[in-house]
């Protein structure tokens, strides 16, 4: 099926993309790969049970029947899989919050990109300096 390549993502994320892209492309049909993705949240592959939140996610609000299933897997999942079930969760029951939380996320990133750009133009210049009072000497 479409979302046999969101389940099974190994080393990097095209598989995954590739899963998400095949579900959107679904619609609303595509959430009759919500039992299988439901389980795979508990797959031992971490990466498996981020993929499956990501497609859950791509379904709302149609996946919000899962949201049951969704908090009683977030009690027991390791650290990273519940913070992006909390997300799931999330993106599910308040969209507009979601989406301004992941805006901001976004912002914040922009800026960070911003600011390593700026250091590693500082750093750049600080060694042509550097290399052309060395070679002034």
């Amino acid at each position: 099926m479409a979302f046999r390549a969101t389940l099974y993502c190994q080393c990097d994320d095209a598989p995954a993309m590739a899963g998400d892209w095949a579900l959107s492309e679904l619609g609303k049909d595509a959430t009759k790969a919500l039992p299988a993705l439901l389980d795979a949240l508990e797959d031992p592959d971490a990466r498996v049970a981020m993929c499956a939140c990501d497609a859950i996610r791509a379904m709302a609000p149609e996946a919000c029947s899962a949201l049951p299933r969704l908090r009683e897997i977030e009690g027991r999942a390791p650290r990273g899989v519940a913070a992006e079930l909390r997300l799931t969760i999330l993106a599910l029951e308040k969209p507009n919050e979601y989406g301004r939380l992941a805006q901001e996320q976004q912002s914040k990133a922009c800026l960070l990109l911003l600011a390593l750009i700026v250091v590693a133009i500082a750093l750049a210049l600080v060694i042509i300096l550097g290399l052309r009072f060395l070679l002034a000497s």
